[in-house]
């Protein structure tokens, strides 16, 4: 009998929990039971948004995973062209014990631009002018995915690091 342990020690792990109860009467093993207890499922994943074109495949993971008694972890990677549309995936928070959405995936400049665009401030203009201009084409001596890379950067975390910039020029 093994009787396990009530928390899980690696985001990785999956499966049942037990504790052992053992009954004894007049100095005797009279039982011996290994029971479930505080079973949680964890589900670690990982996605790579190169080969998506909605984001329906990561909802159809969520929604094949989704219970109160889970611990969902994760990853997305790659190069994405569609719009992540946080807010949804954040609704299905309250569908898990804890959702953890590691969001290490690129929008490109389309994409981007089509998240940010219609928001009615000055960086939505700045996006719906990039989008235009995006539509002839990036000049030859711009990396169009490090300029999509740092503009992401910029844009969730709000400030400007040298650096960024840099790599986008």
């Amino acid at each position: 009998v093994c009787p396990g342990s009530p928390e899980a020690t690696t985001p990785e792990e999956t499966g049942d929990r037990y504790a052992v109860s053992i009954v004894i009467r007049d100095n005797r093993l009279y039982q011996l039971k290994r029971l479930t207890v505080n079973t949680m499922r964890l589900h670690h994943d990982r996605i790579d948004c190169s080969d998506l074109v909605t984001m329906g495949p990561i909802k159809d993971l969520l929604d094949g995973n989704r219970s109160k008694k889970a611990i969902q972890r994760l990853v997305l990677s790659g190069e994405r062209d569609f719009v992540l549309s946080r807010d949804e995936l954040g609704e299905y928070a309250r569908d898990f014990f804890k959702l953890d959405i590691d969001d290490r995936s690129v929008p490109t400049l389309d994409a981007l631009a089509e998240e940010f665009m219609h928001d009615g401030t000055l960086r939505g203009e700045f996006f719906r002018i990039l989008k235009e201009r995006v539509a002839a084409g990036v000049p030859a001596d711009i990396d169009g995915r490090d300029l999509a890379l740092s503009l992401d950067r910029l844009t969730r975390r709000g400030y400007a690091d040298l650096e960024e910039w840099l790599c986008g020029l």
